[in-house]
């Protein structure tokens, strides 16, 4: 007879999951195994990121990434406001980044050249903020933990920040992956006249690059 196999993620016995619990993705390896083919087919059928059939957000959204599955790539600064973590990319068709926030700092607004940006809340809230193509406010979000938003140039610009007293952590997906953006470090700047923000990376793949 074959016996009950423990998952020590979930903590419950396997065969008493509900189906639900099952189909959850855990670890980092099998998300980012299934980014390519969500990717290809969110682009081959021209779906809109965010969409009800999005295949991109339905991966995010089966996701259930706990504490040590990406502990490793969460290498904080306290001198910067936040930093880029890089998780995985193929250099073609994603790249996927985790990034860590110091409390109450947050990006500059920036553009996304590329099909599209999607985020999710690992660990503590974010602010996200939209602006039109004139830099006006649209609308503002908050997120905490398995929260999702998702943007492309179409929807507008956006910044996103840590409003908290704790340090903050999300994960970001970028298809196709870029080397820079435009970037507004104010509202009140002239949209006509952006800054280039340059894709640089604190880490890649658990290790500390150097300066």
């Amino acid at each position: 007879m074959d016996l009950p196999i423990y998952d020590v993620d979930v903590g419950i016995w396997g065969d008493n999951r509900t189906k639900k619990e099952r189909g959850r993705i855990r670890n980092i390896k099998d998300f980012v195994d299934r980014i390519p083919e969500a990717v290809h087919l969110r682009k081959t059928e021209n779906i809109e990121p965010g969409a009800s059939d999005d295949p991109v957000a339905k991966l995010f959204r089966r996701s259930d990434l706990p504490h040590h599955a990406w502990q490793k790539y969460a290498l904080f600064d306290n001198n910067k406001p936040y930093t880029r973590n890089l998780i995985s990319t193929d250099h073609e068709t994603y790249t996927l980044l985790l990034l860590c926030w110091n409390p109450e700092q947050e990006s500059p607004i920036h553009d996304h050249p590329c099909d599209g940006c999607w985020l999710q809340v690992l660990e503590g809230g974010v602010r996200e903020v939209r602006y039109d193509r004139q830099l006006n406010r649209v609308s503002q979000n908050e997120y905490r933990r398995g929260g999702l938003s998702y943007i492309t140039d179409n929807v507008g610009y956006h910044k996103v920040g840590n409003p908290t007293q704790t340090a903050a952590v999300t994960l970001h997906l970028y298809a196709p992956p870029f080397e820079t953006c435009k970037c507004w470090h104010s509202d009140k700047a002239n949209p006509s006249e952006p800054s280039e923000g340059k894709s640089v990376n604190h880490s890649e793949y658990g290790i500390l690059k150097e300066t």
